[in-house]
């Protein structure tokens, strides 16, 4: 990635972040982009010339100005703010068609889609991705693009609604309870920069690969779910004073839920790419962040962040 330049949408966001923060270090120029009111508060620890943001009204400046030579497409709307439906189609499936419209004018080499592993029944999130890839499958003739499909990610800096910080959250802050589903599905738990590798490696093999190829991005090994809470539990309560219980099935699952993901990563391992993170670990540092410091200011300031879209 050396003297390449590199244009990532979903910049402000968590994967948008360590992928910017990942392709600098290694060389490369990083054109953001962001929404307009998006909060950058992830790169207090970044200054780089090579670091240039443009907000999503100005895309085709931000292609004309750099003459990027790749895109990653990270931008993605959960559904977890009370989007409608059509707000979740424009930031899922719209943008993500602009974006990939604008790469094709400007005869951008590689395109990368940030794709999930979920089932397209599981939500309208899950439903809105699929559609976007088919989308970008069935016009793959001009470009090479990889369709990255991503399981549970996880890792430092993570938007504190996402589970697995706001669990983190709500242990370190003494809530009295937590109400969980019985928590017996499986995921694979991948730290977030195993997931940046990932891509990495794809793109440092593509000439291996045709117009359109999708890729698994997991550890390859699934863990109960409420075997990785309990992890947390009990790290959490090494270092803080909290008497939070459990609820284990007080909630139902959502429908459709999935108590296994069927996935693939051999296709990526043959790369010569593997996770290299430790589940425990990763867990240790997140717990260290969020806990250490001002617990209130990380709160406050993450809340402020806004998924660019």
């Amino acid at each position: 990635m050396k003297n390449k330049t590199i244009l990532l949408t979903g910049a402000s966001g968590f994967l948008g972040y360590h992928f910017a923060k990942t392709l600098l270090a290694m060389g490369a120029k990083v054109v953001g982009i962001k929404r307009k009111n998006s909060s950058l508060w992830r790169y207090s620890d970044i200054k780089s010339d090579n670091l240039e943001f443009y907000d999503i009204e100005d895309l085709e400046k931000a292609f004309s100005d750099n003459a990027p030579e790749c895109v990653i497409h990270t931008a993605c709307s959960y559904g977890r703010n009370g989007e409608s439906l059509v707000e979740l189609m424009s930031a899922n499936v719209m943008f993500g068609l602009e974006v990939f419209e604008m790469a094709l004018s400007h005869k951008i080499q590689t395109f990368f889609n940030t794709d999930t592993l979920l089932g397209e029944n599981i939500n309208n999130y899950a439903l809105s991705k699929k559609q976007f890839s088919d989308w970008l499958k069935r016009n793959s003739s001009s470009m090479q693009i990889f369709n990255m499909k991503i399981e549970h990610m996880y890792g430092q800096k993570d938007d504190n609604k996402k589970f697995i910080s706001w669990f983190i959250n709500e242990l370190i802050n003494n809530v009295d309870k937590i109400d969980l589903t019985s928590c017996e599905q499986k995921r694979d738990f991948i730290f977030v920069d195993d997931v940046v590798n990932a891509y990495l490696a794809v793109f440092e093999n593509k000439e291996k690969f045709g117009k359109f190829a999708e890729f698994d991005v997991g550890t390859g090994e699934q863990i109960v779910l409420k075997e990785f809470l309990l992890e947390i539990y009990t790290q959490c309560k090494a270092k803080f004073n909290f008497d939070t219980i459990l609820k284990f099935g007080a909630k139902q699952m959502r429908k459709n839920e999935a108590m296994e993901i069927i996935e693939n990563v051999e296709p990526l391992k043959s790369l010569g790419w593997k996770p290299v993170n430790n589940y425990k670990n990763n867990i240790s540092v997140m717990i260290d962040e969020i806990g250490g410091g001002d617990l209130l200011t990380y709160n406050l300031i993450s809340q402020l962040d806004i998924k660019a879209a």
